[in-house]
């Protein structure tokens, strides 16, 4: 099985995350996932540039921790600040004679992305829509097939020159060498929205905690993508004001009690949930009175989207559907509000992803699975980083390797005896539950005792034939590697692989 993995790094106006996944057998698995406190940035712009760094450094060094090596090579996923879509078109000569192979492709690549654009920008990502041999035969994957020209139809991405140069400067800085960029907006609508949403007319939300990105996608093009400076955080500190208390009791108030009201439907509801005895009158806040706050935002946040939509983005609000993602739609009957302000259709939604606990790493995961797709396309090495997946196979240093008497198998294996010794003598063992407990016992003796000792990794390609017969045949030297990365997979890839076999059609292969 290849290995695909990728390394992703987001750095948010609340926190910066990193995600190391893999990429195998069409699945996703997570390597590592860490998050700190973003400190030196607002709202996509670098306010203190060495609090940055030292931030960027802290996740870096949380992540190498996990994996227990070092990390170099990232994808920055960038936000959607004055992003510019272009559409755009190009068309390179064939060999007749010869199948269309990933080097034509990144030739096609190439040339688009080296036409022309603004002063200023500079090109951070092409989105193919799709492609065109000899004008008229169009497919999704040109690799394989023949013809005179190809051609390719797409989306490029366009970006300030600053705020990406300021940022690829801080994670260089960091320690990290940055392969790619791809603003996350884009790939996650990419990655959360279904087929027939991407070839209607939607209109992607993300309400993150200081930023709101909307993203316009129609007959399976990305046409906009726009942030707008607010977000849920704006809604806590509108608490914190409203009732004179800090922002961490207004963030947990909002958590456990925020709703928006319905209107005329409405009924109030003086439940007391908050009391604040030091202050005199006494000071209390009520369900009623905290969700007044959060229905006059949430009608107030909508309302600027309608406003970008119709006058900032030329649209049409009332075509399109509107999807809502991020920590905010999760406030019970959110979408009351946006449809009294966008009165289309509405859903939320929730990434479809398995190996990531928290949707906030839903941008990152997007941007993993498009960088790979691209690999496929352009024919690209698929590893950002090479993984070392013998970490952690190790032996004793006391022991010399010096012949096969010496070497102490790593795997705890119960010696089965040879047909000439074996007994069928059922006296030899009292019974199965003894015979468990005393292999149980000897393989925490032994495991106690190996860690016991100084260790060194010891590669299982550095040995001579020599010691074949008493050390681990080839099977069980990839059983132990795919065994150090099964230890790093998160719950929900172990429930992909346990469904895969439920839904496994061969009856011979379900255990």
């Amino acid at each position: 099985m290849k290995n695909n993995i990728y390394t992703c790094i987001e750095i948010g106006n609340y926190e910066i995350k990193i995600l190391v996944c893999n990429l195998r057998e069409e699945r996703l698995f997570v390597l590592s996932q860490k998050c700190v406190k973003s400190i030196g940035i607002a709202r996509g712009q670098i306010t203190n540039f060495d609090k940055l760094v030292n931030q960027i450094k802290i996740a870096k060094d949380l992540v190498e921790k996990d994996l227990l090596q070092p990390i170099k090579n990232i994808i920055l996923t960038v936000p959607p600040i004055d992003v510019t879509i272009e559409h755009v078109m190009g068309r390179v000569n064939l060999d007749v004679k010869q199948p269309i192979n990933s080097t034509d492709v990144r030739k096609l690549f190439r040339q688009v992305m080296a036409q022309s654009h603004f002063e200023g920008f500079l090109p951070v990502g092409l989105i193919p829509r799709l492609f065109r041999i000899d004008e008229n035969h169009i497919v999704q994957n040109p690799c394989g097939l023949s013809g005179m020209n190809l051609g390719i139809e797409a989306s490029r991405i366009l970006m300030p020159a600053t705020i990406v140069a300021n940022l690829v400067h801080a994670v260089e800085t960091s320690g990290f060498s940055v392969d790619e960029l791809i603003v996350g907006s884009i790939s996650e609508t990419l990655l959360t929205l279904g087929t027939p949403e991407m070839y209607a007319r939607t209109c992607y939300i993300n309400v993150g905690h200081g930023l709101t990105t909307l993203t316009i996608v129609n007959d399976g093009r990305i046409l906009h993508a726009r942030s707008l400076l607010i977000g849920g955080h704006d809604l806590t500190k509108q608490i914190a004001d409203a009732f004179n208390i800090n922002v961490e009791t207004a963030q947990q108030l909002k958590d456990l009690y925020g709703r928006v009201l319905l209107g005329s439907a409405h009924t109030p509801d003086d439940q007391v949930i908050y009391i604040n005895e030091k202050q005199d009158p006494v000071q209390y806040i009520t369900r009623d009175m905290l969700n007044r706050v959060v229905t006059d935002f949430a009608h107030g946040l909508f309302g600027i989207i309608r406003s970008q939509v119709a006058d900032d983005m030329r649209l049409r609000e009332q075509e399109y559907h509107y999807s809502l993602a991020g920590g905010s739609a999760e406030i019970p009957n959110v979408l009351y509000a946006l449809q009294n302000q966008l009165p289309m259709a509405a859903t939320i939604q929730r990434p479809p992803m398995l190996g990531v606990r928290d949707s906030k790493f839903s941008s990152l995961v997007g941007v993993a699975i498009f960088a790979h797709e691209l690999t496929l396309l352009l024919g690209k090495n698929s590893n950002t980083n090479k993984m070392d997946f013998n970490i952690g196979l190790q032996q004793p240093t006391n022991i010399p390797v010096k012949s096969k008497k010496d070497i102490v198998p790593i795997v705890d294996k119960v010696s089965s005896p040879s047909p000439s010794t074996r007994s069928n003598n059922p006296g030899n063992v009292k019974s199965l539950k003894d015979a468990i407990a005393n292999t149980a016992t000897n393989k925490t003796a032994a495991q106690k005792a190996r860690n016991a000792a100084p260790v060194k990794k010891v590669m299982f390609d550095d040995l001579t034939d020599d010691f074949v017969d008493d050390f681990p045949s080839q099977s069980e030297v990839e059983a132990l590697k795919n065994e150090y990365m099964d230890q790093k997979l998160e719950n929900s890839s172990v429930l992909a692989r346990f469904f895969g076999k439920i839904l496994n059609d061969d009856e011979e292969n379900i255990e």
